[in-house]
């Protein structure tokens, strides 16, 4: 008897960027940085906006993390 091929459901919206907040969320830990204030934008949801997460305000220190991360040499560019 054959099978048929499983198709993965198209996840909604807001599930994507749950997804991508947890994805962010886990790679900036790796690095050692907190963003508590790190939340999916439920008023760009509810309006029918592409899904925006929000990464909130960070102090200096946090900031100079974020910095050293992006310009560490396994870090990419486009």
């Amino acid at each position: 008897m054959p099978t048929s091929p499983t198709t993965t459901p198209t996840p909604t919206p807001r599930q994507a960027a749950e997804t991508a907040m947890r994805e962010l969320d886990t790679a900036l830990r790796r690095h050692g940085i907190l963003l508590p204030s790190l939340s999916v934008d439920g008023h760009a949801l509810r309006v029918g906006l592409r899904p925006l997460l929000g990464l909130g305000r960070v102090n200096l220190d946090t900031a100079k993390m974020l910095t050293d991360a992006l310009n560490s040499p396994g870090a990419s560019t486009p």
